[in-house]
């Protein structure tokens, strides 16, 4: 859930990038002062439902994953029993409504509709998530970036032990690229490879 705290930063809660144990650690911190009503609402979201709060333009910080592993999260998530690749356009304004309707249980033919339908949508939802924010921390390196995050911020620091037992998480399943989706997939989205995996 992307939220306000009680320093005044705000949370942007990228789908799939770690949120939920990210929100976790901030309601155990007890540092949340408000959810917000739409758990992954953007930048641009927020202009519209947060009106009081956002045009002041507080520090605020979310995270990002490599592209690649971002659609095979976004995959093994659809496919568990409970989702079944359903739509998201019940919710109007889930940052993940242009894929409804693209879900395959073939891990590659489910690329390949991104590639038709929405090339490079991960690096288009980074950017409604990441222009003008303050601080953009990796999943790949959650906890310490978490730290740097609050920081950076609000100048807060964690007060308790933080482990990384995962929230959230999908059932494993296999995945195999097709290398030359693989290639297309890197090429669609070199922009945000470009700015956030570089080094």
């Amino acid at each position: 859930m992307g939220a306000i705290l009680k320093t005044g930063a705000v949370f942007l809660h990228v789908p799939k990038t770690g949120g939920s144990w990210v929100a976790k650690v901030l309601e155990n911190e007890g540092i949340v002062k408000r959810w917000f009503t739409e758990k992954h609402a953007s930048r641009a979201r927020l202009n519209a439902l947060e009106p009081i709060y956002w045009p002041k333009r507080p520090p605020s910080f979310c995270f990002v994953r490599h592209p690649l592993t971002w659609y095979e999260s976004w995959y093994r998530y659809q496919c568990q029993d409970q989702f079944q690749w359903m739509d998201w356009g019940y919710k109007p304004h889930h940052p993940c409504t242009p894929l409804d309707g693209l879900g395959d249980y073939d891990f590659n033919r489910f690329i390949e509709n991104v590639i038709e339908a929405v090339p490079g949508f991960v690096s288009s939802m980074y950017r409604d998530f990441t222009d003008g924010t303050t601080f953009v921390g990796r999943q790949e390196s959650l906890i310490s970036d978490l730290f740097k995050a609050l920081d950076v911020t609000c100048g807060y620091r964690l007060k308790k032990y933080v482990s990384l037992a995962k929230i959230n998480e999908s059932k494993k399943r296999r995945i195999e690229w097709d290398p030359v989706l693989r290639g297309k997939i890197i090429e669609l989205e070199q922009d945000a490879i470009d700015q956030w995996y570089s080094e």
